[in-house]
């Protein structure tokens, strides 16, 4: 499973920008080189986060551009009333593949790696979720 392609579902509130409220349109830079550590050759990003309420795909993939990240966003969980932990899982059964979940809340989900808010996505986040990545863990 080495060579497949691997998914981060990615929130940005309290991930990419510190506090946890929504900041729409905000995405800091430090933070952004931080998540641009991980192994981004085999790496897709679904986007979880409640933006997606809010902007529409390409303007998403713009703000992320202009920030300096340097990954493949291929989509957002669907839109629905569904809580995001069933979104993802749907996801995940319609595209089996290793994945790992990057929240600050806690998901009712199995591959979550928690962000503080506070602080945002750490160096220590991004090798907690590439080590479930490349050991296709369930955890």
């Amino acid at each position: 499973m080495q060579n497949m392609v691997k998914t981060v579902f990615l929130d940005i509130d309290g991930v990419l920008n510190r506090g946890g409220n929504l900041k729409l349109g905000v995405l800091e830079p430090d933070l952004i080189q931080t998540l641009n550590e991980f192994d981004l050759n085999n790496t897709e990003f679904v986007i979880t986060s409640m933006w997606r309420y809010l902007i529409e795909f390409e303007e998403l993939l713009r703000i992320f551009q202009r920030s300096g990240f340097r990954g493949k966003i291929t989509g957002c969980i669907e839109i629905s009333d569904q809580e995001r932990h069933i979104q993802i899982d749907e996801w995940i059964r319609r595209n089996p593949k290793s994945y790992v979940v990057i929240d600050d809340k806690t998901v009712k989900i199995r591959n979550l790696v928690k962000v503080d808010s506070r602080f945002g996505i750490s160096l220590t986040d991004v090798k907690m979720a590439s080590f479930i990545l490349q050991n296709d863990l369930l955890v």
